[in-house]
């Protein structure tokens, strides 16, 4: 299991940008996410910006450890970028935000498909099951 619990009152952003999608045909980035947070309360979120201020995509909340096609609690997760297809400055996002009560598990591996426009960036690991812990920046 990834470490835990996360903190109360987080807000921790994992930013890659920007990366030009303008000759790109085809952009998405696969990440594996092991989520186990307070219903409707915790959320992890995936997202995406032309500004790199305004961002937008996707969030879950919730025990997802043993949701059908899980490999030992986590999930694959296939992010669509293609509605920042030509865009000449694009940024990518995981956020994670939690209220001030509940405290649970969080953790996630980002790893970018093949067509990724960020896949010269990162490598793919050998196991997705070794944990990238979100943690809050320090102040």
């Amino acid at each position: 299991d990834p470490p835990g619990p996360y903190a109360p009152n987080m807000n921790a952003w994992m930013i890659y940008g920007p990366f030009d999608l303008s000759g790109a045909t085809d952009a998405d980035v696969w990440l594996w996410h092991w989520t186990k947070t307070e219903a409707n309360f915790d959320f992890f979120q995936v997202l995406s910006s032309g500004d790199g201020s305004s961002y937008s995509g996707y969030q879950i909340s919730g025990d997802y450890t043993g949701v059908a096609g899980n490999i030992n609690g986590w999930n694959k997760w296939d992010y669509d970028l293609s509605a920042r297809l030509g865009d000449s400055s694009v940024w990518f996002a995981l956020r994670m935000a939690s209220d001030s009560v509940v405290a649970c598990e969080k953790s996630i591996k980002p790893i970018p498909s093949p067509n990724s426009a960020m896949k010269s960036h990162f490598t793919r690991p050998s196991s997705p099951h070794r944990p990238l812990p979100i943690r809050p920046h320090p102040a």
